[in-house]
């Protein structure tokens, strides 16, 4: 149905991609947002076909939740790890 996508699987998660490059659909989404949705703009920016760029909206689009859920897991073990990282350091967490 995308096949402009590929899918790559770690830890049971499955992981969106744009195929033959090592872009993840959420960052592409992320472009746009902050392209103010101009899928034109976003799509220069990653040098990238526009009608790549729309399907991994469309595929957003119709697996929000489950994309959205993984996101949240990923900057939770961001936060996490960056914590662990002060901690271990002594290192007074940034204003």
């Amino acid at each position: 149905r995308y096949p402009q996508l590929t899918f790559r699987y770690r830890d049971g998660d499955r992981i969106a991609m744009v195929a033959g490059r090592r872009l993840q659909v959420r960052h592409v989404v992320e472009m746009v947002e902050g392209c103010d949705g101009d899928s034109g703009a976003a799509a220069a920016e990653y040098r990238l076909p526009v009608a790549t760029v729309d399907a991994c909206l469309a595929y957003y689009a119709e697996h929000k939740a489950e994309m959205d859920a993984w996101i949240a897991r990923e900057l939770d073990a961001s936060e996490d790890a960056f914590q662990a990282w002060v901690a271990e350091r002594g290192l007074a967490e940034p204003a």
